[in-house]
């Protein structure tokens, strides 16, 4: 008789072969998998981005329906996609989320949805002064509050000078440590991505996107085939470019009373966008803004350029299992205008979503004259924007405005 919870198992016999020579695969990189458990991974749906919080959420089947879901809550789970030449794609995540879906029949199903140890962030709110701190020492001083978590890199090349005085909540709610830092990292026009590995996950700041690395692989290339292209090549099977009307110039204005006299800055923008009206967009930013010409142009600098990142992207649509954010790959035998040579067919990928599955429950040859009906899925759709042209994600991105609305006291000694 089967032990409490546990259905009786035909899993065993299901994928046993297949485990190891299938499209995905499951491990618990610290260790922690459940006492006995025979948990594998059958789907996976990933969503993730440049300066945004990743969201895999992993479908798991098991013989045993009466998993303990707080057992699961905090374990680093990585599915494993294998790529055409062998090598593996990791998706490498916290479980936030654990849940039992449904079971049917000898099988449960169970659902894991993962997130990045920056997600932990969220969970705390805060009220706090940073005086005389650089944006790097500000980050390090909150990564440090949560031990041996955080992961990460600063590959910041600008300057990052300290900060008179910022305030972190100011509130009676205070504020989280999540949308603090996202909020002076979006002002400072930074963004981030992960790369993820069989271990976990690494945060990587920067300031220039153009700096990206190559998508992994043999190839920076990347093809484009239509939808009768061959299904086992790696490419692009859709292609759409996409224009938004933007702002035309940035103008910011500052004012510092030690120097009672009013600066201003303006920066237009570059793009192209045919016979529309160019319009500006004002910012006075109030005293201590900026302290310079040069400064202030820096600043007006950055915002036209949150400005342009939106004016023109690319969506896409495939089955390439090297795309991935933070990486630029260069598009080949497109039908349209890009040539396959030079930075006009260098593109900076921006966010993937990721579906793939490992079929376990489908009949071979389900359909006559159909290709065979368990066959291991993938497929992606991704936004992208050309590699020259530096992309910020703008105040706003993957944060809230906070404000201190109110006289705060403080205590002199």
């Amino acid at each position: 008789m089967a032990p409490a919870g546990r259905l009786s198992s035909p899993l065993a016999e299901l994928v046993s072969e297949r485990q190891h020579a299938r499209l995905l695969r499951l491990s618990f990189p610290q260790g922690g998998a459940p006492a006995g458990s025979d948990l594998v991974v059958n789907t996976l749906h990933a969503f993730e981005g440049l300066s945004h919080d990743f969201e895999f959420a992993a479908g798991l089947l098991s013989s045993d329906a009466g998993l303990a879901l707080k057992d699961l809550q905090g374990k680093m789970l990585c599915v494993e996609l294998v790529r055409p030449d062998g090598t593996l794609r990791h998706f490498t995540g916290i479980v936030f989320g654990f849940r039992l879906v449904r079971t049917d029949g000898n099988l449960a199903f169970y659902e894991a949805r993962l997130g990045p140890w920056l997600k932990y962030l969220r969970l705390r709110a805060n009220n706090r002064l940073f005086h005389g701190q650089t944006l790097r020492a500000q980050t390090e001083a909150i990564f440090n509050d949560y031990g041996v978590l955080p992961k990460w890199e600063w590959l910041v090349r600008g300057e990052d000078p300290p900060h008179t005085m910022a305030v972190q909540g100011g509130g009676a709610g205070g504020e989280t440590d999540h949308n603090y830092l996202h909020r002076c990292w979006e002002a400072a026009g930074c963004s981030y991505w992960y790369e993820h590995s069989a271990e976990g996950h690494t945060l990587h700041l920067c300031d220039d996107s153009t700096l990206a690395k190559a998508v992994d692989g043999s190839s920076s290339e990347i093809r484009f085939q239509d939808e009768g292209g061959a299904q086992e090549e790696d490419g692009i099977g859709q292609w759409s470019a996409v224009r938004e009307l933007v702002s035309a110039q940035a103008a910011v204005s500052a004012f510092d009373f030690k120097n009672p006299r009013s600066q201003h800055a303006e920066m237009p923008s570059n793009n192209q966008q045919g016979d529309v009206p160019r319009l500006e967009v004002h910012e006075y930013g109030g005293a201590r803004h900026f302290k310079t010409l040069l400064e202030g142009e820096a600043v007006a600098r950055r915002r036209i350029g949150e400005i342009e990142a939106k004016a023109k992207h690319f969506e896409a649509r495939g089955n390439n299992r090297f795309a991935l954010p933070g990486r630029w790959f260069r598009l080949i035998d497109h039908f349209g205008r890009t040539p396959g040579t030079g930075e006009e067919s260098e593109f900076l990928i921006l966010s993937v979503e990721h579906t793939a599955s490992n079929n376990y429950l489908q009949e071979p040859g389900a359909t006559k004259g159909e290709a065979d009906g368990s066959r291991a899925e993938y497929r992606n759709r991704f936004v992208c924007s050309r590699r020259f042209v530096p992309w910020m994600p703008g105040r706003g991105f993957h944060s809230v405005d906070h404000r201190v609305l109110s006289p705060q006291t403080a205590t002199v000694v």
